[in-house]
């Protein structure tokens, strides 16, 4: 166990209240941007009463900077905050290429663009938290980082309509111990990235196409997380890593990398559920890898399983990429990197 480990199991073990999740109340007149739950919705685990699936529990104390993994691999996340602008040219290259990917979408941009975040789902990629109003959670108490977190949740099922991974990504990337232990209690794992593109600075910050695919490849390793976004921070049309993308996949290829799935990290046999806060919706997560073969080029075309949504007494099956919904997942384990921030001129990627 790393320090960095202990250190995240020594702040849980100081967070009963938070774990509890019904003394996670917001005070009142509480923090701009984050609502207090209504009555009757409490701030409470995610999983509304269904444990976590072991696979998800095993990513728990840790940053998850990489998949902890032998093979040639890298995931391809995407975060959305600012705008939508991006979205289509993403959604189309990865559709020609038949790659997967996974969008850490905001509350707040799941309440402003619903149709993009239940067009994201739809097509079968995965869906993750990246908070409500993207603050920076050490200005927060416990109680107001819960609440934001268990917002944006509210906010990706209602948009998408279906149950997001129980996956998060801090705004920033601006992790600690005890916010680790929070969002754990909370049923989610944290996700963040091996390395950022950098795309989000665009032109004005000094990067190019040719930089971003060259920061991609500079990050291959088994298991490597690649961050990028959709979106753009000056509400330009242009978004410098949709752009990009297209070079970024051809060259992890042509290096003899698979894109692979970062849904891969709950596990091959796991078969476990993620349900809504009410307990009315459980996703089913479960891995047919290896079951349709395996193409020599990429893993996604052999047909990877992904989750649909089921009711008691429910069933999933295998949907290929394109014609999906927001859960599923593979086989892969976490290990922690430091983080590669951005140049000093501008803060780390929302």
């Amino acid at each position: 166990m790393t320090p960095f480990s202990k250190a995240v199991g020594r702040a849980a073990r100081g967070l009963l209240a938070v774990a509890m999740l019904g003394a996670a109340a917001v005070p009142a007149g509480g923090q701009s941007g984050v609502a207090a739950s209504p009555p009757g919705d409490r701030p409470r685990a995610v999983t509304g009463g269904c444990p976590a699936p072991d696979a998800v529990r095993k990513l728990y104390g840790s940053e998850n900077r990489t998949m902890r993994t032998r093979r040639r691999v890298m995931a391809l996340t995407f975060n959305a905050a600012w705008n939508e602008k991006g979205i289509a040219t993403v959604l189309g290259v990865l559709r020609r290429r038949h790659a997967p990917a996974t969008f850490f979408l905001t509350g707040d941009f799941a309440h402003r663009y619903p149709a993009q975040a239940r067009t994201l789902a739809a097509a079968g990629h995965g869906i993750g938290n990246h908070s409500y109003s993207h603050p920076h959670f050490a200005a927060l108490r416990p109680s107001e980082r819960a609440a934001d977190v268990l917002k944006a949740d509210r906010a990706l099922r209602a948009a998408t309509g279906a149950a997001p991974l129980p996956f998060f990504r801090f705004p920033y990337s601006e992790t600690s111990p005890q916010e680790i232990a929070e969002v754990n209690a909370l049923g989610f794992a944290d996700i963040e990235f091996t390395t950022d593109t950098n795309g989000y600075l665009g032109t004005p910050g000094g990067m190019s196409v040719r930089r971003a695919v060259r920061r991609a490849v500079g990050a291959l390793e088994a298991g490597a997380i690649l961050q990028m976004h959709v979106g753009s921070r000056d509400g330009r049309d242009s978004v410098l890593d949709a752009q990009a993308l297209p070079g970024i996949i051809d060259a992890v290829r042509a290096r003899g990398y698979e894109i692979t799935d970062l849904r891969d990290l709950l596990g091959a046999r796991e078969i476990g559920c993620h349900g809504h806060a009410t307990g009315t919706r459980l996703w089913c997560f479960r891995n047919l890898f290896g079951r349709a073969g395996k193409s020599r080029s990429h893993s996604v075309r052999s047909g990877t399983a992904h989750s649909q949504p089921l009711s008691a007494g429910g069933a999933c099956g295998p949907r290929r990429y394109g014609h999906g919904v927001a859960g599923g997942g593979r086989t892969a384990r976490p290990a922690r990197r430091r983080e590669e921030t951005a140049p000093s001129a501008a803060p780390a990627g929302r």
